[in-house]
Order: structure tokens, then C-alpha cells, then sequence
């Protein structure tokens, strides 16, 4: 059922088999996206490699699984209908960014000793920064110290 779904998001007319180049081309632009994302994911390449495969898989997986739901309608057959078919992979391709990110990122903080990934650690270090900065200049503004 789920790869009846699958394969029906990547064909290009009723009948016609669904061939590699097929799957590549709907692919691309996921394993792009999954490769801004490891370029853009601090900590080492196993942390590079989770964050960008979990998006691959989840851009491409929902982009194609939403597609293949589109239903065939009489004559009209809209799962075939070039413009039906960008607006649905799309929505399925965003979808399944959304949730391959959150997959990355829990399997991240599951590798983790403390539970967090690189990217809590830096966000964690920038906000007790701004608390201890603030802190300063409150206390300098009311005479009670802090740096001036």
C-alpha cells in the first residue's frame, strides 16, 4: 500500500514504469536541501550527516507520498496534472522536511551525553552571555556595581 502510494508520486503518465532518472529528478532538490542543512549544522560530520540525511529522506519521502495520494478523477486525471503535482510535491516536500528536521534533531540530542544537540549547546552559551550582559548594565544603571 505505502509503495503503491510511493511509486505513484514519482510516475510521469498512467502506465509508463517509473524509472531512475524519475526518481532523481524528484529527488534533487531534496538532497540539495539536505546538503544546506549539513553544511549548516555545527558539530562533527556524524552530526552533519543525521541532520542532512533526515532531511533528504524526509523532504523526498513526503514529497513523493503526497503526490501518490493525489486521486485520479474521471477523465481528468489531476495526479498527472503537471501543476497539481508541483503544488502537492511541494506541500509533501515541506511536510516532510518539518518532520525530518525534528527526527534529526532528536536523534542528536539522543547521541548526546547531555541531551543537546551542538546547536542547544551554542544557543544556551549565547543566552547565559546576554542574561550576564544585562544583568551588568542593570546593575551599572542603578549604582549597585556591574560594569560601567
Amino acid at each position: 500500500m505505502a509503495g503503491d502510494v510511493f511509486q505513484r508520486g514519482f510516475e510521469r503518465a498512467p502506465g509508463v514504469k517509473v524509472g531512475v532518472g524519475d526518481v532523481a529528478g524528484r529527488l534533487s532538490m531534496d538532497a540539495i536541501f539536505g546538503l544546506m542543512t549539513a553544511a549548516q549544522t555545527p558539530g562533527s560530520m556524524l552530526d552533519k550527516t543525521i541532520a542532512g540525511t533526515t532531511t533528504t529522506l524526509g523532504g523526498g519521502l513526503g514529497g513523493g507520498i503526497v503526490a501518490g495520494m493525489i486521486p485520479n478523477a474521471g477523465k481528468n486525471i489531476l495526479r498527472h496534472n503537471p501543476h497539481v503535482r508541483m503544488v502537492a510535491e511541494l506541500a509533501g516536500g515541506v511536510g516532510g522536511d518539518m518532520v525530518g528536521m525534528s527526527a534529526g534533531d532528536a536523534l542528536l540530542r539522543m547521541k548526546s551525553p547531555d541531551g543537546m544537540s551542538e546547536r542547544d549547546r551554542q544557543y544556551k552559551q549565547a543566552d547565559e552571555s546576554y542574561r550576564s550582559q544585562l544583568e551588568q548594565q542593570i546593575l551599572a544603571k542603578y549604582g549597585m556595581g556591574g560594569l560601567q
